[in-house]
């Protein structure tokens, strides 16, 4: 199978899973503040995987975003310091410990993290 039907393959069975949305999420629907910051975000997984994430905050409804392998992006409105997230490669990302813990007993990569200001992945 090429990289190319791989990719179409991961990203639909992401979307069915509704993972798939554009990056970043809230800048996209909310006008950030002129001096909110933006967070650095990548998915170190090889170019035919994708990285899941769920950010959660304190003051703000989960987000959910794919980052393709390989792939950088920056987002405004997570909070670095306050916020956490959980990243995946290749399956749903959880957002608890426990559904952290489940998906590496199955073997896959799940991390969960405080979001920083320098690079988040």
């Amino acid at each position: 199978m090429s990289h190319r039907l791989k990719m179409s393959a991961l990203i639909a069975r992401l979307a069915g899973l509704g993972l798939l949305a554009a990056f970043p999420t809230r800048a996209q629907t909310e006008a950030p503040s002129p001096r909110a910051p933006m967070t650095i975000w990548g998915c170190e997984a090889p170019a035919r995987h994708a990285c899941a994430f769920v950010v959660l905050s304190a003051v703000s409804p989960p987000q959910r975003f794919i980052l393709p392998g390989g792939q950088k992006g920056q987002a405004q409105g997570i909070r670095a310091g306050a916020d956490i997230y959980f990243v995946t490669v290749d399956v749903q990302a959880p957002s608890d410990v426990a559904g952290c813990l489940d998906i590496q007993r199955q073997g896959h990569f799940c991390k969960v993290a405080v979001v920083n200001e320098k690079y988040n992945n």
